[in-house]
């Protein structure tokens, strides 16, 4: 299916045009700043080429997620080792990382629109692989914020990179499948984490599970370095004539978000699916070994099931966007306000159900939805902005779903349940979070869907006209 994109996207017979960007090992500034070729040249990269790149791309996002979710699944053996309340658990599992996310999203976003793209990765991925491998030898609760400090840091600018350099790599009409593909990469990341878990975790201890998911990131980095290609900057879009590419200021992508009836709402759209979703990612192991008895191994087991069926949602889904969007980018909003009420529906019951089965049904079938509620948003947020300002955009929008949705909401949560308290009392501070939050966002993803077809119609040429 994903060769049947790549065909679809670059014939067999259209003839390879040489790269125009030309990086040497020393030099870091990417000279497609003031040479950009015309989008009517068509893609400098064959099949092959493009293949590769979405591969590594693909790769580095797999180790993200996995990094990323190793915390989360040995949470409860780290909580007891070193004596953490719930509240101590939430800022280590998300504001620790998402404020350092933040932080450091701002000041990379403008690195990416500016530098080579293809260094950046290289360098980020070895940053927090390393932080990762740290985390291992943590001997206080200092040190665990420290490396997941830093791991947050590294991991900002990994995704608007890669979904910068997708962008240049796909036209528009297959944007939404190749990040479908690259989105692959989270299941697939939280698949091998909880392999690693269940089995690392239980016969040498948690910080066995910090050493095996350090050391990939380390070698991928080397090999993306040496082999991945930078593509000419936004050769697909014909609002970029040649040599007149400019990266756009934090201050320039804020006036646009306030000034587009779409984008606003769009953005606080995300940043609350994210909101409601990261305090179930963060303590949902930890909910299933409290309130229903299953061990370690058997929530590895859980979690790498629904990971396993995650790998098909971001392609799915992308598909589907791929398909809604030629009717009208409106239909591409209504199908992320359906997702996100399945998502809610799903979440919900996992919280308020008492039958096992139930619990993990619902449970794999909110990491299935969860995640393909993501592809069409990442897909919405490049069709929505101007080449100029793509990596700055979408570093601005990762770091307020970090700070405020990764950070705010599994803090929000932990010292909820300790001010709670009782059996119960993760589960009933999840509920009031991840449902309110889900319920808002589906409503903002219909009133952004409202205002892109209003805005279509008024744009819409008329048939009555002479």
């Amino acid at each position: 299916m994903v060769r049947d994109i790549l065909v679809a996207t670059y014939p067999v017979n259209s003839a390879r045009q040489p790269s125009t960007t030309k990086l040497s090992a020393q030099a870091c500034k990417d000279p497609t700043l003031t040479q950009t070729p015309t989008p009517a040249a068509g893609s400098e990269f064959d099949r092959s080429t493009a293949w590769m790149t979405l591969l590594m791309l693909t790769g580095a996002n797999v180790l993200m997620s996995l990094d990323r979710t190793i915390p989360q699944l040995v949470a409860e053996p780290v909580k007891r080792e070193f004596g953490l309340s719930d509240g101590q658990l939430g800022m280590f599992i998300g504001l620790a990382f998402g404020v350092s996310y933040g932080v450091a999203g701002l000041l990379l976003g403008p690195v990416i629109d500016r530098y080579s793209r293809r260094n950046f990765i290289a360098a980020v991925l070895a940053i927090w692989s390393t932080m990762t491998f740290m985390t291992g030898f943590a001997v206080n609760y200092v040190m665990l914020l420290l490396t997941r400090g830093a791991l947050g840091a590294a991991e900002a600018g990994g995704n608007p990179a890669s979904i910068s350099i997708i962008s240049d790599v796909f036209p528009p009409a297959k944007r939404s499948s190749a990040i479908g593909v690259y989105k692959v990469g989270v299941p697939l990341g939280i698949l091998l984490a909880s392999g690693l878990t269940g089995w690392l975790a239980t016969a040498y201890g948690w910080r066995a599970v910090f050493f095996a998911g350090g050391l990939p990131g380390l070698l991928l980095s080397i090999l993306i370095f040496w082999r991945l290609r930078e593509p000419s900057r936004g050769q697909f879009d014909a609002e970029t004539p040649a040599g007149t590419y400019q990266a756009a200021s934090y201050r320039s992508a804020l006036a646009f978000v306030f000034s587009d009836r779409r984008m606003a709402p769009f953005a606080l759209a995300l940043l609350l699916s994210v909101f409601a979703g990261a305090p179930l990612s963060a303590f949902g192991a930890s909910l299933l070994q409290r309130n229903h008895g299953f061990s370690l191994q058997q929530v590895g087991l859980f979690t790498g099931i629904g990971s396993a069926l995650a790998l098909v949602s971001p392609f799915l889904v992308g598909l589907l966007a791929d398909r809604m969007v030629q009717k009208g980018q409106h239909r591409l909003f209504l199908l992320l306000s359906v997702l996100s009420f399945a998502t809610l529906a799903a979440a919900v019951g996992m919280l308020v159900a008492h039958e096992a089965v139930v619990v993990v049904i619902c449970f794999v079938g909110w990491q299935f939805l969860s995640l393909g509620l993501t592809t069409p948003g990442m897909a919405a947020v490049i069709a929505l902005t101007p080449v100029g300002m793509r990596g700055t955009l979408v570093a601005l929008i990762s770091v307020g779903n970090m700070c405020i949705g990764f950070g705010l909401g599994p803090l929000a949560v932990g010292y909820a349940s300790d001010m709670i308290g009782g059996a119960n009392s993760l589960g009933i501070a999840l509920l009031i979070v991840t449902g309110s939050g889900y319920v808002i966002a589906t409503a903002l993803f219909l009133l952004t869907a409202r205002s892109a077809q209003r805005l279509s119609l008024m744009h819409a040429p008329s048939s009555t006209a002479a």
